[in-house]
Protein backbone atom coordinates (compact mmCIF):
# COMPACT_ATOMS: atom_id res chain seq x y z
CA UNK A 1 0.00 0.00 0.00
CA UNK A 2 1.25 3.25 -0.93
CA UNK A 3 2.16 5.91 1.89
CA UNK A 4 0.31 9.46 1.73
CA UNK A 5 2.97 11.15 2.43
CA UNK A 6 5.05 10.03 -0.52
CA UNK A 7 1.99 10.85 -3.42
CA UNK A 8 2.20 13.59 -5.40
CA UNK A 9 -1.45 15.55 -5.59
CA UNK A 10 -2.70 18.84 -6.18
CA UNK A 11 -3.43 21.37 -3.60
CA UNK A 12 -5.87 23.82 -4.56
CA UNK A 13 -6.87 27.21 -3.01
CA UNK A 14 -10.37 28.64 -3.03
CA UNK A 15 -9.76 32.64 -3.02
CA UNK A 16 -13.52 33.28 -2.49
CA UNK A 17 -13.56 31.13 1.03
CA UNK A 18 -9.77 31.74 1.64
CA UNK A 19 -9.68 27.82 2.49
CA UNK A 20 -7.41 25.18 0.66
CA UNK A 21 -9.81 22.38 -1.00
CA UNK A 22 -8.96 18.22 -0.48
CA UNK A 23 -5.53 16.83 -1.83
CA UNK A 24 -6.31 16.34 -5.34
CA UNK A 25 -5.07 12.96 -7.27
CA UNK A 26 -3.01 13.21 -10.37
CA UNK A 27 -3.25 10.72 -12.67
CA UNK A 28 -1.03 8.42 -11.79
CA UNK A 29 1.12 6.62 -9.01
CA UNK A 30 3.98 7.77 -8.69
CA UNK A 31 7.04 5.19 -8.01
CA UNK A 32 8.88 6.95 -5.29
CA UNK A 33 11.93 5.25 -6.38
CA UNK A 34 13.85 8.23 -6.69
CA UNK A 35 13.94 7.69 -11.28
CA UNK A 36 10.86 8.98 -11.38
CA UNK A 37 9.93 13.03 -12.03
CA UNK A 38 6.76 14.88 -12.01
CA UNK A 39 6.16 17.75 -13.72
CA UNK A 40 3.33 20.57 -13.83
CA UNK A 41 2.45 23.65 -16.84
CA UNK A 42 -0.54 25.32 -17.82
CA UNK A 43 -2.50 25.41 -20.94
CA UNK A 44 -4.60 27.96 -22.37
CA UNK A 45 -8.44 28.11 -21.06
CA UNK A 46 -7.42 27.57 -17.51
CA UNK A 47 -6.39 23.95 -18.08
CA UNK A 48 -3.17 22.00 -16.09
CA UNK A 49 -0.79 19.83 -17.81
CA UNK A 50 0.84 16.89 -15.85
CA UNK A 51 3.91 15.17 -16.83
CA UNK A 52 5.05 11.83 -15.50
CA UNK A 53 8.52 10.23 -16.12
CA UNK A 54 8.60 6.68 -14.62
CA UNK A 55 12.02 4.32 -15.25
CA UNK A 56 10.11 3.37 -18.19
CA UNK A 57 7.80 6.17 -20.14
CA UNK A 58 7.10 9.55 -20.20
CA UNK A 59 3.02 10.23 -19.64
CA UNK A 60 1.78 13.73 -20.42
CA UNK A 61 -2.25 14.69 -18.87
CA UNK A 62 -4.49 17.45 -19.53
CA UNK A 63 -7.16 18.62 -16.96
CA UNK A 64 -10.58 18.51 -18.04
CA UNK A 65 -12.10 19.60 -14.99
CA UNK A 66 -10.55 21.76 -12.12
CA UNK A 67 -12.74 22.73 -9.11
CA UNK A 68 -11.51 22.76 -5.68
CA UNK A 69 -12.68 19.39 -5.06
CA UNK A 70 -12.28 17.34 -8.13
CA UNK A 71 -10.07 17.37 -10.93
CA UNK A 72 -10.53 14.62 -14.29
CA UNK A 73 -7.32 14.38 -16.39
CA UNK A 74 -7.37 13.56 -20.09
CA UNK A 75 -4.09 11.74 -21.77
CA UNK A 76 -2.31 13.71 -23.99
CA UNK A 77 0.33 11.75 -25.12
CA UNK A 78 2.99 8.97 -23.77
CA UNK A 79 6.58 7.32 -24.93
CA UNK A 80 8.45 4.97 -23.86
CA UNK A 81 11.89 5.79 -22.65
CA UNK A 82 13.38 3.45 -25.38
CA UNK A 83 13.74 6.09 -27.84
CA UNK A 84 15.19 8.41 -25.65
CA UNK A 85 18.84 9.04 -25.31
CA UNK A 86 20.65 7.94 -22.14
CA UNK A 87 19.84 9.72 -18.95
CA UNK A 88 17.34 12.13 -20.11
CA UNK A 89 15.67 13.61 -17.11
CA UNK A 90 12.70 15.28 -18.18
CA UNK A 91 11.42 18.64 -16.73
CA UNK A 92 9.97 21.59 -17.94
CA UNK A 93 7.47 21.13 -20.72
CA UNK A 94 4.88 23.04 -22.62
CA UNK A 95 2.51 21.38 -25.26
CA UNK A 96 0.59 22.52 -28.27
CA UNK A 97 -3.16 21.06 -28.28
CA UNK A 98 -3.93 22.35 -31.56
CA UNK A 99 -0.81 20.73 -33.14
CA UNK A 100 -0.74 17.67 -30.25
CA UNK A 101 2.79 17.45 -29.54
CA UNK A 102 5.00 18.09 -26.14
CA UNK A 103 8.29 19.70 -25.94
CA UNK A 104 10.14 18.17 -23.08
CA UNK A 105 13.03 19.61 -21.86
CA UNK A 106 15.97 17.69 -20.37
CA UNK A 107 16.37 18.71 -16.53
CA UNK A 108 20.11 17.72 -16.47
CA UNK A 109 21.78 19.56 -19.50
CA UNK A 110 20.60 22.71 -18.15
CA UNK A 111 17.18 22.76 -20.82
CA UNK A 112 19.55 23.11 -22.81
CA UNK A 113 18.29 20.05 -24.87
CA UNK A 114 14.89 19.02 -25.69
CA UNK A 115 12.89 16.68 -27.38
CA UNK A 116 9.44 16.81 -29.04
CA UNK A 117 6.73 14.10 -28.80
CA UNK A 118 3.22 13.92 -29.94
CA UNK A 119 0.10 11.43 -31.19
CA UNK A 120 0.69 8.57 -33.31
CA UNK A 121 4.28 8.02 -32.28
CA UNK A 122 5.85 11.40 -33.35
CA UNK A 123 9.21 11.91 -31.75
CA UNK A 124 12.11 13.98 -32.50
CA UNK A 125 15.07 13.67 -30.16
CA UNK A 126 17.70 16.21 -29.10
CA UNK A 127 16.11 19.14 -30.33
CA UNK A 128 19.23 21.91 -29.09
CA UNK A 129 18.09 24.71 -27.98
CA UNK A 130 21.04 26.48 -28.00
CA UNK A 131 21.23 28.90 -24.62
CA UNK A 132 20.85 26.96 -21.19
CA UNK A 133 17.20 27.97 -19.73
CA UNK A 134 16.44 28.86 -16.31
CA UNK A 135 16.11 26.17 -13.90
CA UNK A 136 12.45 26.67 -13.85
CA UNK A 137 10.81 28.12 -16.52
CA UNK A 138 6.77 27.75 -18.29
CA UNK A 139 5.53 28.91 -21.40
CA UNK A 140 2.67 31.68 -21.73
CA UNK A 141 0.60 31.80 -24.69
CA UNK A 142 -1.27 35.57 -24.44
CA UNK A 143 -5.20 35.20 -24.82
CA UNK A 144 -6.29 37.05 -28.11
CA UNK A 145 -9.69 37.59 -26.36
CA UNK A 146 -10.61 41.11 -24.57
CA UNK A 147 -11.39 41.75 -21.95
CA UNK A 148 -14.95 43.52 -20.96
CA UNK A 149 -14.39 46.24 -18.51
CA UNK A 150 -17.62 46.89 -16.59
CA UNK A 151 -17.61 50.39 -16.19
CA UNK A 152 -20.93 52.48 -15.27
CA UNK A 153 -22.72 53.73 -17.70
CA UNK A 154 -23.24 57.38 -18.43
CA UNK A 155 -26.77 57.52 -16.48
CA UNK A 156 -25.06 55.91 -13.79
CA UNK A 157 -22.56 58.09 -13.30
CA UNK A 158 -24.74 61.33 -13.41
CA UNK A 159 -27.42 60.07 -10.99
CA UNK A 160 -24.46 59.22 -8.67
Amino acid sequence: MESEESRDYLLCFDFTTKRFGEPLKLPFNSEGDGEDNVALTCVRDEKLAVLYRSYKSIDIWISTKIQPNVVLWSKFVGMDLVMLTDGFRAGCFFIDEEKQVAVVFDRRLNYSKACIIGKDGYFKDSVNVGVALPRYFTSYVPSLVSLKHNKPSKRKQRDN
